[in-house]
């Protein structure tokens, strides 16, 4: 599956009004992965499968390290997999899936480990996605027809453009394949040609070939076990205890914006034209009261997930289908209600890097803890780790010049740990242009309350600004809030980073995954029962298997997890001040 390009657009002129803006682009997308194949779907929960994990629950709090498992039955309103190792970043390339695999190989290794005091319970080896790509290409060039999904092109053995994580399981000769991270670097753009079907990135790994020849590491997959039902994938978690894999279709999220004799510059439509399909085109708007008197609306596509880490979908809108992904579900969340207004979901841990890029959907992207999606402590201490500064919602934003250039006021922001210094980004490529210059100082303006945004409707925003140099205000038109990410930015200065060993988890709510389910297929959930040979662990050196072994790389990188905890909600209050 190719990718798309994003759709340039040129620079508008600038309105004092509050449709000061500039030009939306309609961005086609792509999916993350190859395009699925379709599962059957099933969606009944039943008393039996409620009755064995309760019981099952009650076992494993005998038998469980310490003593204690937090609860986990269908009628437990959060649980997750203790000991998550961190996530990585499949960068500019379309292998998720492989992602995902080498993921589960280190979750599945560090526990077996752990549980056989091979390993401290702390630790975890960090293995290459680059390595194993290249074994698993070289197992389907001589099993191609094993290899071939809809869509996909590992089978041509050239190319780690869609797979399936299954693949671990049916492909037996790469049980001794995964290597440790340090082997060769990660390749994070594919030089797959889709016309000749050729490509040498995705098969470079130059140190490969050497290190399999004392490589200690080795699994086999004893069993494996489909899931396509919200109870079973809870029993399944709780009494694995390990991560899962998420096969799922992707979809965008359609949205209409209005297109007035003011706007139709920035959106690039013509109000006056024809209705259509096409982009520019009018369509009908919403019945919704902030449509009044707009008689063309132009639909534009975004991705079904926010930059605070939440899937979505609009219910009563088309469900449109754009790929398909692989993750992990290490737990869910009864409780946790989204942003739209979705309770109830899988918390899972992605393979897409935050911040500011062109891969996979959208040209920007945050993400969030374990901790958070599980409400184990507060936003405030979630902004000490993953700040998400390219996120709009964690912008602080003043009322005016004079209160912005207060010092009170940057006091403020940041003990809330939020950016405030911003910057105009160049937008030319992405969805809007026109309402600022590049590189000009800016700040997010106050509109009451503290809030940045005004909700417009129809799930678009207004937000504006005022330009440091000379106090003047400006907002831009109605948008999805995430667009403001490809417009504004904060300042060198304050645009943290998140924590990659920590951040990096996503949450789907229910709603959304069995819609997608329902109307597209392709979804379900599988569970992987993988052991590992002791000779896998520099602590049995001493093993005769482990002869002629070198334990160098994996020692190398084997790495200590650093969790996080708090005291409470303020984190700048964490040490208490000296008396």
């Amino acid at each position: 599956m190719s990718e798309l390009p994003y759709t340039e657009y040129s620079p508008g002129a600038a309105k004092r009004s509050w449709w000061s803006g500039g030009v939306f682009g309609a961005l086609a997308f792509v999916g993350a992965c190859g395009i699925l194949s379709i599962a059957s779907s099933q969606h009944a929960a039943n008393q039996a499968s409620a009755e064995r994990l309760e019981a099952l629950t009650q076992t494993l709090a005998s038998i469980h390290p310490g003593g204690f498992i937090p609860a986990a039955s269908p009628s437990a309103h959060k649980f997750a997999i203790t000991g998550v190792t961190p996530t990585d970043f499949q960068m500019n390339r379309g292998d998720c899936w492989l992602f995902a695999t080498v993921g589960l190989l280190e979750d599945s290794y560090r526990r077996y480990g752990v549980a056989r005091g091979w390993l401290k319970p702390d630790e975890y080896l960090h293995m290459s996605r680059q390595a194993f790509g290249v074994a698993v290409l070289d197992a389907c060039m001589h099993h191609n027809s094993a290899c071939a999904f809809d869509g996909d092109a590992i089978y041509t053995g050239n190319s780690t453009t869609g797979g399936e994580v299954e693949l671990i399981y049916y492909l037996k000769e790469i049980g001794a394949a995964a290597l440790p991270w340090s082997v060769c670097p990660y390749q994070q753009k594919s030089d797959w040609d889709p016309k000749t079907k050729t490509g040498l990135s995705d098969r470079l790994c130059v140190g490969r070939a050497e290190a399999m020849k004392v490589n200690p590491l080795k699994f086999n997959v004893r069993a494996l076990k489909s899931y396509y039902n919200r109870m079973d994938i809870k029993h399944a978690l709780v009494s694995g205890q390990r991560a899962l894999s998420l096969s799922t279709a992707m979809i965008v999220v359609p949205y209409l914006l209005p297109c007035t004799a003011e706007t139709k510059d920035h959106y690039r439509c013509n109000p006056d034209g024809p209705f259509g399909d096409e982009y520019g085109q009018c369509r009908p708007c919403p019945l919704e009261r902030a449509y009044t008197g707009v008689s063309c609306c132009v639909e534009v596509n975004r991705s079904q997930y926010n930059l605070k880490g939440e899937w979505f979908h609009r219910p009563g809108e088309a469900i449109i289908k754009e790929g398909g992904h692989s993750i992990a579900i290490v737990g869910w969340n009864d409780h946790y209600k989204t942003e739209t207004g979705l309770q109830g979901g899988w918390v899972i841990r992605n393979s897409w890097e935050d911040g500011f890029s062109l891969a996979h959907g959208s040209p920007v992207r945050g993400s969030r803890t374990l901790d958070w999606f599980m409400q184990r402590h507060g936003d405030l201490d979630e902004r000490t780790i993953c700040p998400n500064s390219v996120d709009p919602r964690m912008w602080y934003p003043c009322k005016d010049l004079k209160t912005c250039r207060d010092p009170e006021t940057a006091m403020f922001a940041k003990s809330a740990h939020q950016a405030f210094h911003l910057e105009c980004r160049e937008v030319s490529d992405f969805y809007i242009a026109g309402g600022c210059r590049k590189g000009e100082k800016l700040y997010l303006k106050d509109q009451g309350g503290g809030q940045g945004f005004v909700a417009w409707g129809g799930g678009l925003s207004v937000a504006c600004f005022v330009r440091a140099a000379s106090g003047e205000e400006f907002c831009l038109p109605p948008m999805p809030i995430d667009d403001l990410g490809t417009i504004v930015k904060p300042v060198e200065a304050e645009a943290q980073l998140n924590r990659a060993d920590l951040c990096g988890f996503y949450f789907v709510p229910y709603d959304t995954l069995e819609t997608i389910e329902a109307e597209l297929g392709g979804v379900w959930v599988s569970d992987f029962d993988i052991e590992w040979a002791p000779q896998s662990y520099a602590a049995n050196q001493h093993l005769p298997a482990a002869k002629g072994k070198d334990y160098a790389l994996v020692q190398t990188d084997t790495h200590r997890m650093k969790p996080v905890t708090f005291s409470g909600p303020l984190p700048h209050l964490d040490t208490p001040w000296a008396a």
